[in-house]
Formats: C-alpha cells, structure tokens, sequence
C-alpha cells in the first residue's frame, strides 16, 4: 500500500498525518455529506485543496428550486456505518440528510495542507439554521448499495442547476477517487484496481518497538494531539447527554454502590464517554485511528486514564498511544478500513492492549501475549452498523484490552491455537482470513437493515 511507512527510515509524523485525524462525527456519514460538498463547490470552481485545482471561496447557497437531484452510491459498509448514527452538530440521523447537508458545507473549511485537509471535520461549520432547509431536499436524494465493491466507496452524482457534479471517494473517507463536471474528469486519483490486494507489508511489532523508542520532540508534540482531542470529546460525554444514557447510568451505578468507582471502571467510563457523544452527534471531533474515530477513541482512551491515573511520565504515555495508533493500523492493513469485523474489537482492542503493556512496562514478549489474549477473547465479533450501540462494543474491547495487559504483565501465558499464532504479526495476519471468509456477513446485515427500514 502506498501510505505504508518503512519503519528502518521511519518518518512517525508522515505515519501520523496519515493515519490519525480529528474526524467530527461518524466518519461515514461525515464523508457522504464530504462526497456532496465536493460536488455542489466544484460546481462553482471551488476544488478540495489537495487536488492542486483552482479554489474559489465566493460559493452560493443552495436553491431548492435549483436542486434535480443527489444520486449516492455506496458500498455496503459506509451504508451500514452511517444508517443508524447522529450527523455531528445536527442532532439527527440520516443517509439522505448527510448528503443534502454536504450542499451547504464548504470543502475547503479547515484545510491546512496536504497531509492535514480537515476535510472530515468539515461538519463543524454548518449553520444549524440551515437544517430545516435540507430536510426540505431529502426527497431529491436516493441512496444505492453496490455489492460489487469490496473496499470504501462512495460516489455522489449531483443534478443542480442544470450541470451534473460527480465525486467518488475510495479507499479512505477522506481519498478523493475522482471529480467529474457534466462528463469531464476534472481531477483522478489512483487507478482502480480489480481486486483488492492485501498489502505486500506491514507494520511489525519488532519495528513498532524500535521506532517508538527513537522519536523526539516533534512526534511527541503531534502524539500530544490525540490526547488533547479525544479528552475534550470525552468531558463532553462525561455530562451524559447522548445515545442511549449509558454514561449516565455507569454514574448512577457508581453512586450505588452497584459498580466499584477503581480504575476499571473509569476505563469504560470515559470510552462510553468519548464514543457516546461522537455516535450521538457531538461537534467536538475525535482524533481517529486509521479512518476510524471509535478507533482512535478505544486505541488511546485506556491508555491515557491508566496512563494519568498511575502517574505515568508524559512520554511513556505519549509513546504507548504511538505503539497503539501502529498496531491498530497494522490490524487495519489486514482487515481494511471498513469490514464484516468490529474494528474496535479487531483493531482498536489490540492497540490498546499493546500500548497500556508499553507503557505499564512490558517487552515484546509481554505484548505478544497480549495481542494473543485478546485475539483469544473477541476476535471475530461482527459489526452491524455504526449505532448508538457501538458504545457497548466500545467499553468490552477495552475492558479486554486492559485485563490483557494486567494478565500478560502478571506473566500469565496465552498458548497459540485456533486463530491464535505465536508471533503478534502471524495473528494480526490471520485477522484479515477471517474477515475475508465472514464477507457474507455483510451483506447479510445490510439486507437486514434495509428490511427494517423499509418495514
């Protein structure tokens, strides 16, 4: 893969810029409304930044009367992940919604530069009063689900004013594929290629290891970044006010007495905190891990409570959360950005468990066997969809993450068997033939979805 970094000359901060974003909402849902944005501003000339086009920053509102239509096509995975969950700084749901919204965004918002576009955290500026006026649009917009694809796919086809706008994102929720006007590509990105290759490389934890221990000052400052990021979005949950009330009830559970208020139970607390509010449509973004934000809220919450409640040095911490954003991608190079897999059960449990046995002071030996104690607990638990839900997947995969640590720390072994290799590398591998084989999944739980829809 091309983003791959080759760890002997390591270059953390490209790894970093690449891989760990802020992204405001569910980042599905925030790229089909980032697919419609591209399309409406490039009809005006206003191109994403990255692509090196002209930009114009005088774009107009959007006219209903001038709206024909907004056709999305998607792959079965970004449909189920944006389904069911909250678009950010709305407080409402909605496939259709996301992309009558995009209309109103400006791609260009919070572009800094070719690593860092902000494209994902482009929800941030909507003007609320603008809501009513695309849900006045929804009916001009139909959603469609391409089988066929096997990676993340989103292609929007707009009809306004006359002009016809087309984007495609691919790969990645931020990887502009291509921009069409009235049949001309206008910009294109890589080739598509027939078959989705698993990579030639990946990260190894050998590599993780060395390179951890070499970073300095700026890594560190850019490391610092998730901290900052995902403690604001958890102090947001932390006042209770999204999804289904799980933050709220952990706290009145505490109070009685019902759960012990220990250092376990903070874990949970904070990460039901952070993916509470971001499912729940919160504006503060979460600093996501390999285009995930639920990703990057598991990988790096555990570590950071554990990390501030023990009195861990700074940058034991800082280089624990690098040690987690690095195995979360390696299991991310296996599995792929969107599958029949939980990712934060089959990517984010790992890092976790591998950054807090870092930090805590474990070895390699160690944080193999933590690796294997988690793949011997939940790996090959399925993803239904982004929802209010995902909170509970969420606190489990921590939850584990946490006990591997403690038991591999306690010299606890975890025998290979099963799925289960010797080496951390050999089970990250096998993740990715059990996502392949559990592809059918998919496509069973998006025809469930879309059953209870139209029901």
């Amino acid at each position: 893969m091309d983003d791959l970094i080759d760890l002997t000359d390591s270059d953390v901060l490209k790894f970093l810029k690449t891989n760990v974003k802020p992204a405001a909402g569910c980042t599905e849902v925030v790229a089909i409304g980032l697919a419609t944005s591209i399309a409406y501003n490039s009809i005006y000339g206003n191109y994403p930044k990255t692509t090196g086009l002209p930009v114009n920053e005088s774009i107009p509102i959007p006219r209903k009367e001038r709206l024909e239509k907004i056709e999305v096509v998607m792959d079965r995975n970004v449909f189920k992940n944006a389904f069911g969950v909250a678009i950010p700084n709305t407080g409402k749901k909605g496939i259709k919604l996301a992309a009558a919204l995009g209309l109103f965004l400006d791609v260009n918002k919070y572009s800094k530069s070719k690593e860092d576009p902000g494209y994902l955290e482009i929800f941030k500026q909507l003007d609320r009063s603008l809501i009513p006026v695309a849900e006045t649009m929804v009916d001009k917009v139909s959603v469609s689900v391409d089988y066929g694809k096997r990676e993340l796919y989103i292609h929007v086809k707009l009809f306004y004013d006359g002009q016809v706008a087309e984007s495609a994102l691919r790969k990645k929720h931020d990887g502009i594929y291509f921009i069409r006007l009235n049949g001309e590509t206008i910009y294109e990105g890589e080739e598509e290629e027939k078959d989705v290759k698993k990579p030639e490389k990946s990260y190894k934890l050998k590599e993780i290891l060395e390179v951890v221990e070499r970073i300095g000052e700026r890594e560190k400052s850019e490391l610092q970044r998730t901290i900052d990021v995902n403690k604001l979005l958890v102090e947001e949950g932390l006042l209770g006010g999204y999804g289904m009330g799980v933050v709220r009830t952990i706290k009145n559970l505490m109070e009685k007495g019902l759960l012990p208020n220990d250092l376990h139970t903070k874990i949970k607390l904070q990460v039901a905190a952070g993916v509470e509010a971001r499912m729940g449509g919160s504006e503060y973004p979460a600093m996501s891990s390999s285009g995930s934000g639920n990703n990057g809220i598991t990988a790096t919450v555990p570590i950071i409570v554990t990390g501030e409640h023990l009195n861990v040095e700074k940058e034991r911490i800082l280089k624990g959360i690098l040690v987690s954003h690095m195995i979360v991608k390696a299991s991310t190079d296996h599995i792929g950005e969107l599958s029949a897999l939980c990712g934060v059960c089959n990517k984010s449990a790992f890092g976790a468990a591998a950054g807090l046995t870092y930090m805590l002071g474990g070895r390699e030996k160690e944080i193999e066997n933590a690796i294997r104690y988690v793949a011997s607990n939940i790996i090959g638990t399925i993803c239904d969809g982004a929802k209010y839900g995902c909170v509970l997947k969420s606190m489990t995969a921590a939850s584990v993450a946490y006990e591997a640590a403690l038991f591999s720390l306690s010299g606890i072994e975890i025998p290979a068997d099963g799925v289960v290799e010797k080496t951390a590398d050999d089970t990250l591998k096998n993740l990715g033939e059990v996502a392949e084989a559990m592809s059918g999944v998919d496509d069973v739980v998006v025809k469930l979805i879309q059953q209870s829809e139209s029901g």
